[in-house]
């Protein structure tokens, strides 16, 4: 976990870096790499999750001391599975995770509207779980889409997989990323 965060940490300005954890590591890497960024660095943030709920994700966070004031969550997976969450100034829900077109433009309206000034980041939490409701060839137009965006408003950016699950994408993403990180 330590790997993943120190890498992190030390991102540039319009850099990407991808994190391979293992199955067993993911759950603790997440917090790690954004914690770097959140509380250590005191960035703002655009978070995109494909992989829990929003209201979850906050209480996971809160448990573990990860400032979110400075955070906008985009949240595919409430929705989805008919859950509903309460409105919230620091978040917004997309239908699905198949809706690639809607998360884009929420990114950048998200992007957007972090405070001026400040120093800016994205996290995907996951790559893995995109490939579930999306084919590879989709994922991998998205992701350079999005990298390429990230570089344009020189945000850093840290897309997260389990290692395993992404074999097939991995030649593609790698072309998009300055930095792979594993971690087992």
């Amino acid at each position: 976990m330590v790997a993943s965060s120190g890498a992190v940490s030390r991102l540039g300005r319009g850099e990407i870096a991808l994190v391979l954890a293992g199955a067993n590591s993911y759950a603790h890497a997440v917090p790690a790499a954004v914690a770097a960024l959140a509380n250590k660095k005191g960035y703002y943030g655009v978070y995109l999750t494909v992989n829990k709920p929003y209201a979850t994700l906050v209480g996971q966070f809160g448990k573990a001391k990860i400032r979110t004031d400075g955070m906008f969550f985009i949240d595919a997976v409430t929705k989805m599975v008919g859950g509903v969450s309460k409105p919230s100034e620091n978040f917004l829900t997309i239908d699905s995770p198949q809706f690639l077109t809607e998360m884009s433009i929420a990114v950048s309206q998200a992007m957007a509207a972090l405070p001026k000034g400040g120093e800016k980041y994205f996290m995907l939490d996951s790559v893995s779980s995109l490939l579930i409701y999306n084919n590879a060839g989709t994922v991998a137009r998205f992701l350079h889409f999005l990298t390429g965006k990230l570089r344009e408003w020189g945000a850093r950016g840290v897309l997260f997989a389990v290692d395993t699950e992404v074999k097939e994408l991995l030649p593609y993403i790698s072309q998009f990323v300055d930095d792979t990180v594993r971690i087992r």
